[in-house]
């Protein structure tokens, strides 16, 4: 399989908070949501304009990546109104809530295909809404925080920092190819895996949330995501032997260790105007098996997360 086509580019973000702030303990939305509010304000030019009738929504950051429209003679998704976003949104995991001056709050963003083109407009973003306050109100106020600076990953998990608040400064970020990750981070072969699911993952099969994972279901989730990203956001319609590799990952993969458990979230929904439970399951499972295939998948998969809620941060795990 070859991935070549599949850029991206992972950023992590540090703020250096200024007035006392309060989160939720997950803090995902609280962060998704100053993101499309943010960026709307620093990509709009017409401002007021909304954005369906909009002249300019062709060549616009947030209506590029925000409100990414199906084309009618797509393959894929036809009865959506936008594509699935080209960015997850990693927010701290820890489970503190209360932040005081001198404090700092790091979350990761990771930008796939042509939103990478797009860093200047994310990195204004965040730095405005540092400026706005984020999390709950205290005496009708959120707490401001301060950009303090943004670092490019590289394929090792360097950090390299391309921009400081104080310099206001943004030097060249780290491209990453999908293709490498095989090559750099598992070149040997490996029999068995395990995987955590360290935020709630949200997997459908038979149009069911489960509660669970097996091997062909996960395949099943990597490649409909991967298909979908590279078709609207990466000008490119990968070809997946897909009989064959589910037909692997029914035969050949086996799970041999579960500990898996449920977890409740829910967030404000300003657009339906009511609270939206978005609960997945995390913890662990090990697959054991000829894993060969599917070592790319399993990689990428790392880095764009699984299942949906994906731009909250939701579906992420990490090969243990």
């Amino acid at each position: 399989m070859n991935f070549e086509y599949l850029k991206m580019s992972l950023l992590r973000f540090t703020y250096a908070v200024e007035e006392n702030i309060l989160m939720p303990v997950y803090k995902g939305s609280v962060l998704r949501g100053g993101l499309g509010a943010a960026l709307r304000k620093v990509s709009c030019v017409l401002k007021n304009a909304e954005c369906d009738t909009c002249m300019l929504k062709a060549n616009c950051a947030y209506s590029k990546i925000f409100e990414t429209p199906i084309p009618e003679d797509s393959k894929y998704l036809k009865n959506q109104e936008f594509a699935p976003h080209p960015f997850v949104l990693e927010p701290p995991l820890e489970e503190k809530t209360r932040y005081i001056p001198g404090d700092e709050i790091v979350f990761q963003l990771l930008l796939i295909g042509y939103s990478v083109d797009f860093v200047p407009y994310f990195i204004l973003a965040f730095e405005l809404l540092a400026e706005w306050g984020i999390g709950k109100r205290i005496n009708g106020y959120r707490g401001r925080c301060f950009l303090k600076k943004v670092e490019s990953v590289d394929y090792q998990d360097n950090y390299h920092v391309i921009y400081t608040g104080n310099t206001k400064e943004l030097s060249d970020n780290n491209i990453l190819s999908a293709d490498k990750f095989s090559e750099i981070k598992l070149a040997e072969k490996s029999k068995e895996v395990n995987l955590e699911f360290i935020t709630p993952t949200r997997v459908k099969s038979s149009d069911k949330l489960q509660n669970t994972i097996d091997f062909e279901m996960l395949i099943r989730a990597l490649i409909r995501r991967i298909l979908i990203l590279s078709y609207f956001h990466c000008n490119h319609e990968p070809e997946f032997d897909y009989n064959y590799l589910i037909t692997q990952a029914q035969q050949k993969i086996k799970k041999v260790d579960e500990a898996l458990f449920w977890r409740d979230w829910s967030r404000p929904s300003s657009r339906q105007n009511m609270r939206m439970m978005l609960g997945g399951f995390k913890g662990k499972v090990t697959f054991s098996g000829f894993l060969q295939d599917f070592i790319p998948l399993l990689l990428i998969g790392e880095y764009i997360h699984v299942g949906k809620g994906t731009a909250f941060g939701l579906g992420k795990y990490v090969i243990s």
